[in-house]
């Protein structure tokens, strides 16, 4: 049962979304230096998905951190381009009789800004002993694209949970689990899923370098259609004291997962 709906114009979102993302720069005129990190990721996805055509995606993120003490906030913004897979077939040449049934090379993209997305983690427990550190975590998605777009549902996602980190000299390994709420566009019904994923990693020359490896899976989301788990393999490097890189290698298991997927992140600490 509903109890209630708060109905939100498409110019306020994006203000609130902007807003938030922007609570960083803020915070970074009365904190000292070192506690904000800006970072952009560029990644390319690569799946069929419940299409027969495969779908290309690229994005381009623009992201904030800001820690202090126990707390951690981030937030990135990205611009999306993704080949339109039904555009696409329309421009298959039929009276060609020397190419009858080839699609034309020449693809038809569409891009845009989506949605701004929020997380934080506050550490709750930090052990003498060898119990792993727990974190309570919290998301939310802005939805400052145009509503119920390729790029958006045009809703409010929002979801909390728990995250374990736990180190073992120069290995580490990592589990969070959660809970998300999906804002329901006109016409679709999605399921709240719940979420996990675990993980472990190694440093190398005196945490210059790690590696990772990490898998994640969700429940059923839409009925009908396989959800989202991927195993993703990350690689990391520290360019200098305040500039980091990684990389990461991303294949997907199930239909509404990337086949494949790699992004590429740049990070400077402020």
């Amino acid at each position: 049962m509903k109890l209630f709906s708060i109905r939100i114009s498409r110019g306020l979102k994006t203000t609130l979304g902007f807003a938030l993302l922007m609570i960083p720069l803020f915070l970074f005129t009365r904190v000292q230096a070192g506690n904000l990190t800006l970072s952009t990721s560029f990644s390319y996805n690569n799946g069929y998905y419940i299409y027969t055509e495969t779908l290309q995606t690229y994005y381009m993120n623009l992201g904030l951190r800001y820690t202090e003490g126990d707390l951690m906030i981030s937030g990135y913004v990205p611009f999306i381009m993704q080949n339109d897979i039904f555009a696409d077939a329309e421009q298959t040449d039929y009276n060609d009789p020397y190419h009858m049934g080839e699609t034309m090379k020449d693809h038809t993209y569409n891009s845009g800004i989506g949605d701004v997305f929020l997380y934080g983690e506050y550490r709750i427990f930090q052990p003498l002993n060898a119990a792993p550190t727990v974190y309570l975590t919290a998301q939310v998605k802005i939805p400052t694209s145009a509503a119920l777009s390729l790029f958006s549902t045009g809703e409010f996602d929002y979801g909390a949970g728990l995250a374990l980190r736990q180190w073992f000299g120069s290995y580490y390994g990592f589990a969070n689990a959660g809970y998300l709420v999906l804002g329901n566009p006109p016409g679709i019904e999605y399921r709240n899923p719940f979420s996990f994923g675990i993980g472990a990693g190694k440093f190398f020359l005196q945490g210059r370098y790690s590696i990772n490896l990490y898998y994640r899976a969700y429940s059923e989301i839409i009925s009908g259609v396989q959800p989202p788990q991927q195993l993703s393999l990350g690689l990391s490097a520290a360019l200098s004291r305040s500039t980091y890189t990684s990389l990461y290698l991303i294949k997907g298991f199930s239909e509404s997962s990337p086949n494949f997927a790699l992004t590429a992140v740049l990070e400077w600490a402020l």
